[in-house]
């Protein structure tokens, strides 16, 4: 950094410390709750508009809570016990839990599978006790994106966090600001979700996702409260259990799909089986409710890598589920999504004809961008696994 800048940074943070520590006295201190990253729990957070979250006291790992040195329109300061002044002042408290949701370097958290990932850590870490007290949720990003349409396609992400919590108010970071824009405020309890911390945490790098270190510590149990949650908000009918499996197959558009021969194919071959009942899907022509409820009802569930995949969160428990991946190209992130669910995943490579192991899979990590289209599959694989499934 050129000597100018660090200067006017210096000077910068100096008034920032001398205007902040007239309220400091009236601070509790921050505690703070380990998790694996990149997630965090802390009582007493607090915000200065525009852009600074505070944490107070000599206990406090402030990089555990967010990637320091980014690019990004906020940042946290650490402030120790010792440095507090004298005043009355009163600092007005967000009540109840927010929930915040950052992103570097750019904006994913409004993509339905990168939205998930944030939330399975706030689920599977808090959120299957706490779900009523959240009453906030703060879209961070990176402080700079200005979009407001975090609602997603069909509005599936207003479907997924009003399913999981009810009480939360919703916003985007501009409209944060704009809502808290003058003095300071204390967040009584915040669960913060950070992709910066993430993206230079090795277990995530690994894996190139957000879980990479979480995923040994989420339990399947509170994944499955998960599912549960997003199935009663859907008001899902379960069908009554019978001898034949339930096959979901998902359609995808092109140019990342089975060629339309191949996909007749395997239609056909499913189809003929006796003991399965199928059922082909393209969720992006139906509503939130009824893919949840198409889901819901799924013993196993197959597609081309694709965001539908997804929906691994929501299945049954003793469901499983098959991903084919394009020429060229594996990623984890279903893999990672069946893992914590504790659910049977079973994934193919472009030419292959055996399912991918779990060790392997993992050696290989993420490779390749998916967009090409599928023409050589081994059907009767696909088709002899389903047929063995047992209910």
């Amino acid at each position: 950094m050129p000597i100018e800048k660090k200067y006017l940074k210096t000077l910068f943070l100096s008034i920032f410390a001398l205007s902040f520590f007239q309220h400091a006295a009236a601070l509790m201190p921050t505690k703070q709750t380990q998790l694996p990253a990149p997630f965090s729990y802390v009582e007493n957070l607090y915000f200065q508009s525009p852009s600074k979250f505070i944490v107070v006291g000599d206990e406090v790992q402030a990089e555990k809570i967010m990637q320091p040195n980014l690019m990004r329109n906020y940042e946290l300061v650490h402030i120790p016990q010792n440095q507090k002044k004298d005043t009355d002042e009163a600092v007005p408290t967000l009540e109840g839990t927010t929930l915040i949701l950052m992103e570097h370097p750019n904006n994913f958290s409004f993509h339905f599978f990168h939205l998930l990932e944030h939330l399975v850590g706030a689920w599977g870490f808090y959120g299957h006790e706490h779900a009523q007290e959240v009453k906030h949720i703060i879209f961070a990003a990176n402080g700079f994106d200005e979009r407001q349409d975090w609602k997603g396609p069909n509005q599936i992400n207003k479907h997924l966090l009003r399913a999981l919590f009810p009480n939360a108010k919703v916003r985007t970071w501009q409209s944060f600001v704009r809502k808290y824009n003058q003095g300071l405020v204390r967040l009584e309890q915040a669960f913060i979700s950070d992709r910066g911390i993430a993206n230079f945490h090795p277990e995530c790098a690994k894996v190139n996702k957000l879980l990479g270190a979480a995923i040994p510590h989420l339990q399947p149990k509170n994944l499955q409260s998960f599912a549960d949650h997003i199935q009663a908000y859907a008001k899902t009918k379960l069908q009554t259990p019978s001898k034949r499996l339930r096959v979901t197959y998902l359609k995808r558009p092109p140019p990342r799909r089975l060629t339309p021969d191949i996909e007749n194919k395997l239609i056909k071959k499913i189809s003929s089986l006796s003991n399965v009942q199928l059922k082909v899907v393209d969720f992006a022509q139906i509503p939130f409710s009824q893919q949840i409820q198409t889901i819901g009802n799924t013993d196993v569930l197959i597609s081309v890598h694709g965001n539908g995949l997804s929906h691994i969160l929501f299945l049954p428990p003793k469901a499983c589920v098959m991903e084919i991946f394009p020429p060229d190209n594996h990623h984890l992130d279903y893999r990672i999504f069946a893992d914590a669910r504790g659910i049977d995943y079973y994934g193919i490579l472009y030419k292959d004809n055996k399912f991918l192991e779990k060790t392997q899979a993992y050696e290989i990590g993420s490779r390749g961008y998916p967009n090409g289209a599928i023409d050589i599959l081994d059907v009767d694989l696909i088709v002899s696994t389903i047929e063995h499934r047992k209910l």
